[in-house]
């Protein structure tokens, strides 16, 4: 009895805040699929003991409650029919703390209780983390229709190019309720883990592989296919991955399609500590490699870099499917690497690569002293890896260097180095880029902004000249001139002549190197056809008048006012997202193929950073208050476009804060975000 009245079951009514939030611009990643707009489900009392069938939960001698949430399903999550769900969760001993999260993700079979017994015993893996964590158990066996099995990749199955670039309704609530989880009980978003096995190995496979802006790491026990996995990887953008530890069994008939995960993984230089053993299907695992097995994965955090090894020298060889004869039944790739940040800087990287020693270890194994791995850094905070460039590296040890070479990051701005010595005695790995040196013309660059209230808001010339100044010594500098005048078409500007101080003038006498042209944004004041046709006309006059001045054009496509806009009598309620944003952005690329001109197709980078079926209030967020024209989150992004298309190189890692902006400053992990999707954007508008 004493039991009971320590443990208490509690269900939360729909009252004051609680309800489940969508991601909204924190959780925003250029081409992430990411789940639709905010919702409240109906969350409705219930205080049915006998229902949950689970026992008190006793750690450490402390007793701590399981609370159960029950819930209807939301409209937004696209469930053909309403449904009813539930989801427990184990609170830390200590909630008044900002904790971290363990989230998990039950078996065939099971049911978002399973995991609550395995909870109260000994494991020593640390499945669930200590009293300090928040434990979310989740579940998808309430209802008995195809839409929630497995995780959701059944229904993805039944429908693979409705769900290539968009979340079934599984993920959608999963990924919504963990979101809910962390707003309501002050989570520490640099620290959510997602767990599972089984059937929920596969869903965790699939669900977290790309969310790396999301999950600080992954943990999957006898993943029972990858399937989800390799879909959402193969369609979807996304982040750095989290670094993914999975245990499985060359002999379960679950395990086929590991030799793809290990593939993937290998070739794309994702994180991956994977151990195997002839245990078979089952929950204890414990039989795998210690190295591999005792990984302190719960000490990985969201907001530092991780290392990538590949074609490490101490990896066993995994044998395949079903082969119970080959070499190496029980081994491990990459179980044996820990590392530690030391420094993550704009111009300087260290991170402290070492082998574990066995005494680090609770069960027998010898260790090796040395091995020989390629090495690459993902999910760096500070540190700017730009495509193309050359770094210097340096493994030192103490005060000696080991090794030191030079490495190039390729296309995708992914730095490897090769054949790095790590040993069971730490040394730093040490990245510098590559000094270069640029005479003072060829280090500077003058660039006229002509345009209109879309470039004036928030400064955009000055924001793009200020970031310049923030990029590396080696890379150009830009300064901007601003003739950003409000309510001004190419028309008006044509037209205003050439005496002094008039556009023309301007770019005659100016010696620039580039003009940001810039059309007015289309105001339902005209037709569409005749709105494209006068700003062909003056587009050609502008651009014949630039390349006689000896200067370089660049088109630049904003994206439109909303229909909430107050534009004078101009009727603005036509204007829909995504329409109103493809047809003025293809108007002029399509003038810019003809002609030969580049296009900074800015209204496509804001779709980018917005990602598919976004909600109103993710779109308006990068919006100025008047909803007409761009905040500062959305102008950031036509800076960092601009910026890209100028120097051909990426903005990412550039300032975000700006003094002469009120407000003007970015958060860091959003800013990455605004400048991944236009670096995209840029890419994509000039590939061959």
């Amino acid at each position: 009895m004493e039991n009971k009245k320590m443990f208490k079951m509690a269900v939360i009514a729909a009252i004051g805040g609680i309800m489940f939030v969508c991601y909204g611009n924190e959780h925003n990643f250029s081409g992430t699929i990411k789940p639709n707009s905010e919702l409240t489900p109906n969350i409705t009392e219930s205080d049915n003991e006998a229902a949950f069938n689970i026992p008190s939960i006793r750690i450490a001698d402390e007793w701590r409650k399981i609370i159960r949430y029950e819930h209807e399903s939301a409209p937004q999550w696209g469930y053909p029919k309403p449904q009813k769900d539930f989801f427990n969760l184990l609170p830390p001993q200590d909630p008044g703390k900002k904790s971290p999260l363990i989230v998990v993700l039950h078996s065939s079979g099971g049911t978002g209780n399973e995991a609550i017994p395995a909870i109260c015993q000994p494991h020593d893996r640390g499945f669930y983390g200590d009293k300090t964590f928040y434990v979310l158990c989740l579940d998808c066996s309430t209802n008995t229709n195809r839409i929630d099995g497995w995780w959701g990749y059944r229904t993805i199955e039944s429908r693979p190019e409705l769900y290539k670039d968009k979340l079934c309704p599984t993920e959608e609530r999963a990924l919504s309720t963990i979101e809910w989880v962390i707003r309501t009980f002050n989570i520490d978003r640099n620290r959510v883990y997602l767990n599972g096995i089984s059937m929920g190995g596969s869903g965790s496979l699939g669900i977290g592989m790309t969310r790396g802006d999301l999950f600080a790491a992954v943990s999957v026990v006898v993943p029972a296919g990858v399937k989800h996995a390799i879909w959402r990887t193969s369609n979807s953008k996304f982040p750095d991955p989290p670094p993914l530890f999975n245990i499985s069994s060359q002999v379960d008939p679950w395990a086929l399609g590991q030799e793809d995960l290990l593939t993937l993984c290998r070739e794309n230089k994702y994180f991956l500590s994977f151990a195997w053993g002839p245990f078979g299907h089952r929950a204890d695992v414990s039989s795998a490699n210690p190295a591999s097995y005792e990984y302190p994965w719960l000490s990985i955090r969201k907001d530092e870099a991780y290392p990538v090894f590949t074609n490490a020298s101490t990896d066993d060889r995994y044998p395949g499917f079903k082969n119970s004869t080959d070499a190496d039944q029980t081994g491990q790739i990459n179980g044996y690497f820990r590392w530690k940040n030391i420094e993550d800087t704009p111009e300087v990287f260290v991170m402290e690569l070492r082998l574990v020693k066995k005494d680090e270890l609770r069960r027998p194994l010898e260790t090796p002293q040395k091995s020989l791995a390629d090495v690459t850094i993902r999910r760096l905070q500070k540190f700017v890896v730009s495509p193309g460039v050359t770094y210097e590296w340096k493994m030192i040890q103490g005060e000696k260097t080991m090794q030191s070479g030079k490495a190039v990051a390729d296309a995708a701005g992914i730095l490897t180095i090769p054949a790095v010595i790590i040993t069971d005695i730490p040394s730093c790995l040490k990245l510098v880029r590559c000094a270069q040196t640029l005479s003072k013309k060829e280090n500077s660059m003058k660039v006229l902004f002509l345009g209109n209230s879309q470039m004036k808001v928030y400064n955009l010339p000055l924001m793009v000249q200020s970031m310049s100044e923030s990029a590396p010594p080696d890379h150009i500098r830009i300064t901007a001139g601003n003739m950003a005048v409000n309510g001004m078409s190419l028309k008006k500007h044509w037209d205003a002549g050439e005496a002094p101080g008039t556009p023309r003038e301007v770019i005659a006498n100016g010696k620039w190197d580039y003009v940001i042209l810039q059309e007015i944004v289309y105001l339902n004041n005209m037709e569409f056809s005749k709105f494209e046709e006068e700003f062909q006309k003056y587009a050609d006059l502008f651009d014949s008048a630039i390349k006689a001045a000896g200067a370089k054009i660049i088109l630049f496509a904003t994206a439109t006012a909303t229909r909430y806009y107050k534009a004078g009598s101009y009727r603005l309620d036509s204007f829909r997202y995504p329409d109103s944003f493809i047809a003025i952005n293809e108007m002029q690329i399509s003038y810019g193929k003809k002609k030969g001109i580049p296009v900074a197709a800015a209204g496509y980078a804001w779709m980018k950073y917005l990602g598919p079926n976004p909600s109103e209030e993710q779109i308006l967020s990068l919006y100025h208050e008047d909803r007409g024209h761009p905040g500062l989150y959305g102008t950031y992004i036509y800076a960092c476009l601009l910026y890209a298309f100028l120097t051909g190189k990426t903005p990412v890692g550039l300032a975000s804060e700006f003094e002469f902006l009120t407000p003007g400053v970015i958060p860091p992990r959003e800013a990455l975000k605004l400048q991944q999707a236009a670096w995209e954007q840029y890419l994509e508008s000039t590939k061959p």
